[in-house]
């Protein structure tokens, strides 16, 4: 899955491996769709989806195209999958600073994580499956470097609507 400005606008396509075949434009809706993410199932895409000056993230099965905004935010960007598909994380505004935020795959569960000081961008799981990393910046501060928060010992579902951050 890649984007592609081929319409006139940012829009997603799905890339065969197979040598020949073109390129099949995925998402129709929004002025904007970008930086995709497939889910570790394979069976979901998260995306970047903006219409107007409103920029919130989507979830598409790719089994039948439906596609569900499951963030209400207007400068959301960068969405992430747990390891385990069920929950997404991603970056958003609050004031001026870029903060965390976290949303179920399905949108029902919505939760910021918000930080004292410093500016987050393009959050994303490690391989080990056990921190989300992102590259943060002091107030003030010119140097970034990645933190981390650690998992929980076992994944919280949807019905749980932990809070172990």
């Amino acid at each position: 899955v890649f984007t592609s400005s081929r319409s006139g606008k940012p829009q997603l396509y799905r890339a065969s491996v197979n040598q020949g075949e073109r390129a099949q434009r995925i998402t129709f809706e929004g002025d904007y769709n970008a930086n995709a993410r497939v889910s570790p199932d394979g069976k979901s895409l998260a995306f970047v989806q903006g219409n107007g000056n409103n920029f919130r993230i989507a979830v598409m099965d790719l089994l039948t195209g439906f596609v569900q905004p499951v963030t209400e935010g207007a400068l959301d960007e960068s969405p992430s999958f747990a390891p385990n598909g069920e929950t997404l994380i991603y970056a958003t505004r609050e004031g001026k600073r870029g903060v965390l935020a976290t949303v179920s795959a399905n949108g029902r569960i919505r939760q910021r994580l918000s930080a004292v000081e410093g500016d987050v961008r393009e959050p994303a799981w490690s391989p080990s499956a056990c921190r989300a990393m992102t590259p943060w910046q002091s107030a003030g501060s010119r140097v970034s470097a990645a933190r981390s928060r650690s998992c929980p010992s076992t994944w919280p579902t949807e019905s749980e609507a932990a809070s172990w951050w």
